[in-house]
């Protein structure tokens, strides 16, 4: 089983649930899933943008992240609006050490550690 397949299937497992927005973009930046928290806070339909490039709902960079963690995006809604984020991105590599996907996380938050704070999850500072 390659990495992407893996990583696919410890999404659905794992972060289907997850209150934190998720969305895993395979290695040329397409979406290949996203979770109902991201589907709630984008407002997009998910079966809609599966496939799409990451660039058709993220803007960036919008600001410095006050943390110095990750990166301050926008994250266009379909009315047009543009909500400001952080984007939290943990590269998928392959045996040889090939990115060949991307899993991401989305917050409001300033810090990783707050947004893990936020919605009880392990890890929080």
């Amino acid at each position: 089983m390659d990495i992407f397949t893996s990583a696919r299937q410890t999404f659905k497992r794992m972060y289907a649930s997850l209150p934190l927005p998720a969305v895993l973009l395979d290695e040329n930046l397409r979406i290949s899933d996203v979770n109902e928290a991201f589907v709630r806070l984008s407002g997009c339909d998910a079966h809609r943008i599966t496939g799409v490039d990451a660039g058709s709902f993220l803007e960036g960079p919008v600001a410095d992240s006050a943390s110095g963690c990750g990166k301050c995006l926008g994250l266009k809604r379909p009315e047009g609006g543009l909500l400001q984020v952080v984007l939290l991105q943990v590269p998928l590599h392959d045996a040889q050490g090939v990115c060949r996907g991307w899993l991401l996380f989305i917050t409001g938050e300033a810090s990783p550690a707050a947004a893990l704070k936020l919605h009880g999850m392990p890890g929080a500072a």
